[in-house]
């Protein structure tokens, strides 16, 4: 589902019905700068100072991934505490779980994100196995995108033969980063980020905060 933000019904919309729902203008341009300042101020890390996602990110350009301060995760997780999220994750009313993660990320011309599900992956800023993924999350902050820029969100139905063995995905969803949307859709579900295009404005980064509400393994 694609909607605008002041359009969506809350209460009646659920991940297992559709697995994937985007957001536009969900964020307010305040609330857009407030992130945008934060990221400024962040510490960040290289893809290729990260041997962990190198190793499963490879030819994937030079990305870049940053910490999230406390207050920014509070206000990012107050502003998508939504029954939705509650409902399919199993949460309680108050989201602020241990098992959920926030970074920053850039992406500059040359980058991207190789086809993943997001399972079997190791949280990048721990040592330590992740908890199994459920909701997948993209906040876009950037001030402006273009159709020649790249770095859209592709995302794959997964189909088995009769087998169940041999695995064929075909693309089912191509989502713009248009500024102020969100993004969220159920996992393990393949999915990449196309690579940012050389056309896109000179010193263009495309901005956002990414999570997963996770569940403890069974």
């Amino acid at each position: 589902m694609k909607v605008l933000f002041q359009d969506f019904n809350q209460e009646s919309f659920s991940f297992d019905k559709d697995p994937v729902l985007v957001l536009e203008e969900f964020w307010t341009p305040e609330e857009q700068t407030f992130f945008q300042n934060a990221m400024n101020q962040a510490t960040w890390k290289k893809l290729a100072d990260m041997p962990e996602a190198s190793r499963s990110f490879p030819n994937c350009g030079n990305w870049s991934m940053g910490d999230i301060g406390q207050p920014e995760r509070e206000r990012f997780l107050d502003k998508i505490n939504l029954p939705c999220i509650a409902n399919y994750t199993g949460s309680s009313d108050d989201i602020k779980q241990p098992q959920l993660n926030l970074n920053y990320f850039s992406y500059a011309v040359g980058d991207c994100l190789s086809i993943h599900d997001d399972t079997n992956e190791k949280d990048l800023t721990s040592q330590e196995p992740s908890p199994l993924r459920r909701l997948a999350i993209a906040a876009y902050f950037h001030d402006e995108w273009d159709v020649d820029w790249g770095g859209e969100l592709i995302i794959y139905n997964e189909e088995k033969d009769e087998t169940g063995k041999q695995t064929t995905v075909e693309i089912s969803e191509c989502i713009a980063p248009e500024p102020r949307s969100l993004v969220m859709f159920t996992v393990p579900r393949f999915h990449r980020l196309c690579r940012i295009d050389p056309r896109a404005t000179a010193g263009y980064r495309q901005l956002s905060v990414e999570t997963w509400f996770m569940t403890g393994h069974e």
